[in-house]
Parts: C-alpha cells; sequence; structure tokens
C-alpha cells in the first residue's frame, strides 16, 4: 500500500512535526506493507500519482479539497491529519475559513487520523460516523543504558555549580490564540518559586525568529529569572536539553492548548531534563515522572532525590512504550488503515467546481484547471484569472457568464438558452438568459460587487454563495463544489448544503 502525506510546502517537510510525526514511524511502517512518502502540495500531480491513500496535514486551502475529490473518485482513500485545534469554536470568526475547509474535507473523507482524543472529538462533532484513528506523536530514540547516568550527572552538576539550568523551548507565537511566550510570561510566578533554592536560576528561551517581536522580547524581559534568548533550530533544542537540567512547559486551557500532544514533555524527559509543568495537565499520563509544583522541585533537589532519578527509567522506558512507540503507533495505524474498506470511484466521475470567493489562490484555480474541473470566479472575487464561469452582480441581480470553451460541457437544455458573447477582462464570454439581470432604467451605474462595502459583501455573501451553487448544478448537472475563502473576513458560506 502506497501512503501520500500531503503537506504545505517543501520547507515544511524539514519541520519538527513532520519529522517527529511522520519520519519516525515511516521505516516502521514500510516494514509492515506501507510505503509512506510525503509531498508538497504544490508540486503534487494527482492525475499521474500512484498513491492508494491520502493524508491531508495542514493544507488548509482549496487545492487540498479539490485533489481529494479529484482522487476519492478514482477509488484513493482520503482523509485529514489533524493535530491543531483551529476548527472547534463555531462562532470565531476569525477561523471561519479553517471550519469551512474541514466541513468540506469531511463529507469527501473516508477517515480522519488525530494527534489526540481532544481532536478526534472534534472531528465527531462534523461527522460523527467517520472512522478516526488517534495515532501519538512517536517518541525519540535514546540510549537506555546511558538515561541513569545521565540523569545522576546533570543532578551532580546543577548542586556542583550551585545553577539551575531552564529551558523553554517551542513555537513562541500564534496569529490566533495566546500561546507560547505568552504562556511562559502568565506561569511566570511558578519560576519565580524556583528561587526559594539557594541556586542560581537560569533560564534559556529557544523559539522562532518571529516570536521575538518587540512584545514577545518585552514578555522576556519581564520574566523573574536572569534570561538568555536563542533562535530554534533542530541542534540547537538537542543541545540545550543536553545541558539543561529542567524544562519548564507551562500550558493554557484554551481548546488549542488542550489539545496538543506530549511531544514536548517525551523530548525533554527522554533528553535527561526533569520537567515542570503548569496550569492545565496536558502531561497527566506522565504525572509519575514530572513536577507540578516548584516548591516540590526545590525539596527533591536538596535531598538530591529527583522524580525522574536513576531508579525510574525502567519504569519511565515502559511508559512511552505505551504512549509513544515508534513500533506500537505503526502498527496501530497500518492495522486502522487496513480495516478501511477500498470505495470503487463513480463509472462517471462528478464535475469538481471550485467558486473563489472574496480572497483566493492563484494556486487553487491552477490545482482545478489541472484536473479538469471548472474555475468559478463569484461576485465577490476581484482575481483575474482564467475563469471557466464568471458571476458578476448588479444593482438588478446576479449574471451568469460562461467561457467559450466551457460552454460544451453544459447541459444540452441549458446550451440554448446562450446569448451574445461578450468580453470580460479581454475573454469572451456567453450569458445564460435565464440568469441575465433586467435591465433598471436610469438606475445606478453597475458597481462590481468585490468593490462594495464590507457591511455589504458580509450580510449577501451566504445566500449569494447558495445560490451560485444551485446555479451550477443546473447548467453543468450535480458535482463536487468547493469554495475557496481565504479572507480573515468571517464570510460564511454555505459550504454544508453542497
Amino acid at each position: 500500500m502506497k501512503l501520500t502525506v500531503l503537506v504545505p510546502s517543501e520547507e515544511y517537510k524539514n519541520y519538527a512535526g513532520t519529522r517527529i510525526r511522520y519520519g519516525r514511524i515511516g521505516p516502521e511502517l514500510t516494514s509492515r506493507g506501507i510505503n509512506l512518502s510525503i509531498e508538497a502540495i504544490a508540486s503534487f500531480d494527482p492525475v499521474r500519482s500512484n498513491c492508494e491513500m491520502l493524508l491531508i496535514s495542514k493544507c488548509h486551502d482549496a487545492r487540498s479539497l479539490v485533489i481529494a475529490a479529484y482522487l476519492k473518485d478514482r477509488g484513493v482513500l482520503v482523509g485529514p491529519d489533524l493535530f491543531d485545534d483551529y476548527f472547534s469554536d463555531p462562532i470565531d470568526s476569525r477561523l471561519i475559513s479553517y471550519r469551512a475547509w474541514l466541513i468540506q474535507l469531511a463529507e469527501l473523507s473516508d477517515f480522519a487520523i488525530c494527534s489526540t482524543e481532544a481532536m478526534a472529538d472534534v472531528v465527531r462533532t462534523i461527522r460523527g460516523r467517520l472512522p478516526v484513528h488517534v495515532m501519538n506523536d512517536p517518541g525519540p530514540c535514546f540510549d537506555v543504558d546511558a538515561m541513569g547516568s545521565k540523569l545522576a550527572r546533570k543532578l551532580a552538576s546543577t548542586l556542583e555549580q550551585s545553577t539551575l539550568r531552564v529551558a523553554w523551548y517551542g513555537v513562541g507565537d500564534n496569529p490566533y490564540f495566546p500561546v507560547g511566550l505568552e504562556d511562559l510570561s502568565a506561569f511566570s510566578s511558578v519560576l519565580a518559586e524556583l528561587r526559594r533554592s539557594s541556586l542560581d536560576i537560569r533560564l534559556t528561551v529557544l523559539t522562532n525568529k518571529r516570536a521575538l517581536s518587540a512584545h514577545g522580547l518585552s514578555l522576556i524581559e519581564q520574566l523573574p529569572v536572569r534570561s538568555e534568548v536563542r533562535e530554534w533550530t533542530e541542534v540547537a533544542e538537542r543541545e540545550l536539553l543536553a545541558e539543561s537540567f529542567l524544562a519548564f512547559l507551562p500550558v493554557s486551557a484554551q481548546p488549542f492548548s488542550r489539545a496538543k500532544s506530549l511531544n514536548r514533555a517525551v523530548t525533554a524527559l527522554s533528553s535527561g531534563c526533569q520537567v515542570l509543568s503548569a496550569g492545565y495537565p496536558l502531561y497527566g499520563s506522565l504525572d509519575a515522572f514530572l513536577y507540578r509544583d516548584p516548591l516540590q522541585l526545590v525539596f527533591d533537589l536538596e535531598r538530591r532525590d529527583m522524580r525522574f532519578s536513576p531508579t525510574k527509567v525502567v519504569d519511565y522506558v515502559e511508559t512511552v512504550g505505551s504512549l509513544a512507540s515508534r513500533g506500537e503507533e505503526a502498527a496501530k495505524l497500518a492495522r486502522f488503515l487496513s480495516d478501511i474498506a477500498p470505495v470503487a470511484g463513480p463509472t462517471v466521475p462528478a464535475p469538481i467546481m471550485l467558486v473563489h470567493g472574496s480572497s483566493t489562490r492563484e494556486e487553487a484555480h491552477g490545482s482545478v484547471k489541472s484536473v479538469g474541473g471548472l474555475s468559478i470566479a463569484s461576485p465577490y472575487t476581484s482575481a483575474q484569472f482564467d475563469f471557466d464561469v464568471v458571476f458578476r452582480g448588479s444593482p438588478a441581480g446576479i449574471e451568469m457568464l460562461v467561457a467559450r470553451q466551457a460552454a460544451p460541457r453544459l447541459l444540452s437544455s441549458v446550451k440554448a438558452q446562450l446569448g451574445r458573447g461578450e468580453r470580460h477582462h479581454g475573454k469572451l464570454y456567453l450569458p445564460l438568459k435565464q440568469s441575465r439581470p433586467r435591465s433598471v432604467s436610469g438606475g445606478p451605474p453597475r458597481l462590481e460587487w468585490f468593490n462594495r462595502s464590507d457591511a455589504f459583501q458580509l450580510a449577501t455573501y451566504r445566500a449569494t454563495m447558495d445560490f451560485v451553487g444551485r446555479q451550477l448544478e443546473g447548467a453543468f448537472g450535480p458535482g463536487r463544489i468547493f469554495v475557496s475563502e481565504q479572507s480573515r473576513l468571517p464570510f460564511s458560506s454555505c459550504v454544508e448544503a453542497f
């Protein structure tokens, strides 16, 4: 079986999430008859692909919908891999485009894979009967025999040097949620408690460059312990954890944070670090090896007996084996995928139609054209692509224009309703007479809807996109209709109805 993981970019292949989630189980899957490949969406060609299963990872735009629809109609099993919760809040206007994307993809999906039960619950609220598999992030490899001596050496060094080296590492910002450095700042009082020890507290913050804005740096500056800032790289993370005695991992209680995996705690512990967590008990299954009370940590330091000690290594190995074993996670995933019954594609695949909204991408247009689908401009679309169909708004209604090259694909009964051709952005289009708005004598001049006020567009968007969908199916027959909307404005399409 060939399993292809679709990711947002070539650069994303090198991100920690890809290396941890897929890179660590690739060889294990191969031994179980599943050949895993990771493909950037921009270079992936669904027409030439020979994959048997498609797993969509963080490709939150219409290209993935088009690719999924095309491959599904050809018998390929498709589904998302979800590990960031941008979907559970139905009223957060900033996240409407994410939720609309998942609603559309869920209707196409044969399965879903999630990193936590919290994410699985999100999928179930959208499509309850979809088979869902929770795959824990596989843990890192470490030398079990050397772990005990590493823990003892770090403890001895900390006490001899009278210096407690603390690490905070990870992505320090998010465009939608106050996480990362915000969490570090919010739980800074926990760090202050560490000063009750006789040790010099030195914190190293290892994070992405984007997070080190004026605001991010000011949050670090206000921390109650001496702090050093470094830019994150894979090597820098490995070096920091090797030199640190303690990893500080605060977690806020918002849904985005509660859906996270155990990966950071497992990585820190497997590097021989003690772990101090605060806030939401995300790492509860590892409680036997980590701290939630900084004073208890200080007390254990003074008596030289830490929760994660050389005597606990065997227990830790067993726990990680049950929660983050590469072999176990690969075996469970292979069993899950093998149980999903292949679905024969339709004799005649349904036409794929992509309706562009207020803000779209040329790559989405190119994607639907590459699979022989129709690219449609809604009245809100200002982009000037080589559209197959254009809907234009006027004071009198909505007009549907069909490109001459797309006219042969119309239903026979509809072709007779085409009017005389007219130019639209230099291309010849034929108006459908039944959709042409009546003339309004003395009325206001036509103003393209994408130039009208945000208030007008927000108020009319849902009903208009519903109308566009009905018109397309009436003209071309039943098909798979998707919306490409990248605007940060809360445009709500009726994707559920499509």
